[in-house]
C-alpha cells in the first residue's frame, strides 16, 4: 500500500524553488530525506555508540576520490551534477570497503565525506567552479577541470 504525504502549496513551492537546474521535485525530496536520515544517524551516534571504530587502510583515501569525481563530472551533461548525483556516480566507480561505510563523529559516512573533501580540494585547484558560479548543491567542472579531465583520458 502506498503512503501519501500531504503538504501545503507554500511548502511545495519551497521544494520546487530548492531544485536547481531543472532538478525534479522528487529529487529534492530524496535529498531532504537523505539529510533527515543523517540527522537521525547523528543522534543515534551520540546516544548509542560510544566511539566510531577505527579501521586502518580499509577505506578509499580522500586523494583517490579526486580522479573519480573529475571523471564523474566529465561524463555528466554540461559537466555538472548535483552533489547527490555526484556522490552516486563516484560510488559506482569503486567497491565500498568496510571502512568506507564507517560513520564518522560528524554523522557522515566516511566515503561521502571523502567525496566532499575531494570536491573542496578540486575547487581550490580551480578544477571545479565555486558555489557562487555553479549554484548551491551543484558541482560543475571549470574550463581548467574539463581540460584536466580530457588530458587524463
Amino acid at each position: 500500500m502506498k503512503k501519501t504525504i500531504r503538504i501545503s502549496e507554500k511548502l511545495w513551492s519551497r521544494i520546487e524553488e530548492d531544485g536547481k537546474f531543472g532538478e525534479k521535485a522528487s529529487d529534492v525530496l530524496d535529498r531532504l530525506i537523505e539529510r533527515l536520515d543523517r540527522l537521525e544517524n547523528r543522534s543515534l551516534l551520540k546516544h548509542d555508540i560510544p566511539e566510531p571504530v577505527k579501521i586502518k587502510n580499509e577505506f578509499m583515501p580522500q586523494k583517490a576520490m579526486m580522479p573519480l569525481l573529475l571523471n564523474a563530472l566529465f561524463k555528466a551533461p554540461n559537466y555538472r551534477l548535483t552533489a547527490v548525483q555526484a556522490r552516486k556516480k563516484v560510488s559506482e566507480q569503486f567497491e565500498l570497503r568496510t571502512g568506507d561505510k564507517e560513520i564518522l563523529k560528524s554523522g557522515q559516512i566516511r566515503w561521502e565525506n571523502a567525496v566532499h573533501w575531494a570536491r573542496e580540494k578540486l575547487r581550490k585547484e580551480n578544477l571545479i567552479l565555486p558555489t557562487e558560479e555553479s549554484g548551491r548543491g551543484i558541482w560543475q567542472l571549470s574550463s581548467a577541470g574539463i581540460k584536466g579531465a580530457e588530458n587524463a583520458k
